[in-house]
């Protein structure tokens, strides 16, 4: 366990959280796609980078400003997210954005709709089908392209115009990833190491972040403890592919529309006359007053991410269905 804060100019500015560490083998972490190195040329803004973290409702820029991602294609659901700063918009040119990756990746560029994309960005780039749209009402087409482990660099935003449009936004998912499907995954089950499954529940899974098993992890999803004795592993293998199947009572998606033009999305932890208190899945919890939400809808999604059919392996899916299943 450990305990830590953060700290700016020599003073504590959060509250000291207590963090469970996991150890996770070697050839999982080099099977792990990672950003690293970050920089925009001429910028003082900050940038960073999200790891797997790409889904409805996480932050779509890294100012703070509390922009979500409402919709996006389900192909790059579960990618890193390459989170950019919205004052940056206005920089045009080749060179601008630069960041190094550890493995081949499929690089995806969202670009406003409603502008001029950026020159840079017609060579190469194929657009895809569908969108990303944010909280905001923005609307982005996505464009893709192979990307080689090492230097990535991107151009700026303003492809020309008198206004340019909202700041792009930067995802990657790592190369050669195919689909994943029921019958794979349950055909793998013969081989399953469960061991490797425990890795990929505590590791890039991070499935603990909302269950907790094995008396570790944070209970905001269903209880995994005993599961075996109340489901089948097709019903878990489902679950984890295809999550908006079987939604437990309590644990679907919730959006709210407040009258100060947020839109939060995430699942409701706690809720009484006067306030009601949801987590997004930025891992933030927000308290916000009932007389405040302008509108509440209850979605017929999961609050687990859709995007493990596109970011395990048939292997993965058995092996940690496989060590799901040993919990007591």
């Amino acid at each position: 366990m450990l305990r830590a804060a953060a700290f700016a100019s020599g003073r504590q500015v959060s509250k000291v959280e207590t963090l469970a560490l996991h150890r996770i083998s070697d050839s999982e972490w080099a099977d792990r796609l990672f950003v690293r190195t970050l920089a925009a040329k001429g910028s003082d803004n900050r940038y960073d980078a999200i790891d797997d973290g790409l889904q409805r409702g996480v932050l779509a820029y890294a100012d703070g400003s509390g922009e979500t991602i409402t919709e996006l294609p389900e192909i790059i659901a579960g990618a890193t997210l390459v989170r950019t700063h919205p004052k940056d918009a206005g920089i045009s040119g080749n060179e601008f954005l630069s960041f190094e990756i550890n493995l081949p990746a499929n690089l995806y560029v969202a670009s406003d709709a409603k502008a001029a994309p950026p020159v840079w960005l017609k060579g190469g780039f194929a657009k895809i089908e569908g969108a990303v749209v944010t909280s905001r009402g923005n609307r982005f087409d996505v464009y893709q392209r192979y990307a080689s482990a090492g230097r990535v660099t991107l151009g700026g935003n303003h492809g020309g115009g008198e206004k340019p449009g909202s700041m792009y936004q930067v995802y990657l998912t790592k190369a050669g990833l195919k689909k994943v499907n029921l019958a794979g995954s349950v055909k793998a089950m013969d081989k399953a190491d469960p061991v490797h499954g425990r890795e990929i529940f505590f590791g890039r899974g991070t499935c603990f972040a909302c269950h907790k098993a094995a008396g570790q992890g944070i209970t905001l999803g269903p209880d995994l403890n005993g599961i075996r004795t109340r489901r089948d592993i097709e019903y878990v293998i489902r679950s984890i592919l295809i999550p908006d199947e079987y939604i437990v009572e309590g644990f679907q998606q919730t959006s709210l529309a407040m009258k100060d033009g947020r839109k939060l999305f995430g699942m409701i932890q706690e809720e009484t006359a006067e306030t009601v208190k949801i987590y997004l899945p930025t891992g933030e919890q927000v308290v916000v007053r009932a007389a405040d939400i302008l509108k509440r809808d209850d979605a017929k999604n999961s609050g687990m991410p859709s995007s493990f059919i596109y970011t395990l392996s048939d292997k993965d899916v058995a092996d940690l269905t496989a060590w799901i299943m040993t919990l007591q």
